[in-house]
């Protein structure tokens, strides 16, 4: 890879006639298209299944049966299962009640994929010359891979090394794009959301509050188009004196797995405005109790 891209370094391979051929130099052929194929995969193209890949087990199962399928990891590579599979449910020693686990499909590289045929060299000793290409399955805990490194199959929850319920699909990404808008919603707990002081970057006076909202359990596959609400009482009595909170909402920074909620004061003549970046933060998180409500739309 080129210092700080994720542009590999290729150079172009060329012939001519009466060139003795040696085995690095059609290697080096092979690696220049795989790593170009993988470049167009990962900037062109989402991450996730492509197709197939479903995994089928039911309550009181101690196997499930994967089926044969096509998916990308987040940085190109194909992960190709080309036959059924049947994997044994992991145990779950110590554990009380349900252990859960997700079925991890990643990508191997040659010399961690089977031989599938061996030939004798002409003046040295042989080699293989066929392997598999076959993705690793694995059972992880959830959160044990780094998303898109591996790709999520399915969720099982396991009592006394079975099912203990029907295997959740729920967890896949998928890598088409969805015909209808994808949309997700969530909200920040009340008196659980955490405002900072939101500062004038030019002189450093406080200008509101602002907070980040995760929204990483949406699974937003490019940034989505954000609508939020900041909910919670406007009105505060502070020292005996009367005051009103009252802002603009602004987005800042919006991505796939968090977006930055700021609310810019707006001076009211009538009330004094919150503007201590002290007593700020706490008035509004655990006073008023303010909390975002979000709305995400990926087309």
């Amino acid at each position: 890879m080129s210092a700080g891209t994720d542009i590999p370094e290729i150079e172009r391979i060329v012939f001519f006639d009466g060139q003795v051929l040696q085995r690095r130099d059609l290697a080096e052929l092979q690696r220049t298209h795989r790593e170009l194929r993988w470049l167009h995969n990962r900037s062109l193209h989402a991450w996730g299944i492509g197709s197939g890949l479903l995994v089928a087990g039911a309550r009181g199962d101690s196997v499930v049966t994967v089926e044969p399928g096509y998916g990308i990891d987040c940085l190109g590579r194909e992960i190709i299962l080309t036959t059924p599979r049947v994997l044994t449910v992991p145990s779950n020693p110590g554990v009380n009640g349900d252990a859960i686990y997700h079925l991890i499909a990643q990508w191997q590289s040659d010399d961690q994929q089977t031989v599938v045929e061996v030939r004798d060299g002409s003046c040295t000793a042989g080699g293989a010359v066929r392997l598999t290409e076959e993705p690793l399955l694995s059972w992880q805990r959830p959160g044990a891979i780094l998303e898109g490194h591996g790709l999520v199959l399915a969720e099982i929850r396991v009592r006394n090394c079975q099912l203990n319920a029907l295997v959740s699909l729920a967890v896949r990404r998928s890598a088409r794009a969805s015909e209808q808008p994808y949309v997700f919603a969530g909200e920040t707990a009340a008196g659980g959301t955490t405002w900072d002081p939101w500062r004038n970057q030019a002189d450093g006076n406080m200008i509101g509050v602002i907070t980040v909202v995760d929204t990483s359990a949406a699974r937003f596959r490019a940034v989505p188009r954000y609508i939020v609400e900041v909910i919670g009482p406007r009105f505060f009595t502070s020292g005996g004196r009367q005051g009103l909170a009252l802002g603009i909402t602004v987005l800042h920074e919006p991505r796939p797995d968090r977006i930055q909620v700021g609310v810019q004061w707006w001076p009211s003549p009538s009330h004094q405005v919150l503007v201590d970046p002290i007593a700020a933060p706490g008035l509004i998180g655990q006073t008023l109790r303010w909390r975002v409500a979000w709305m995400g739309i990926e087309a």
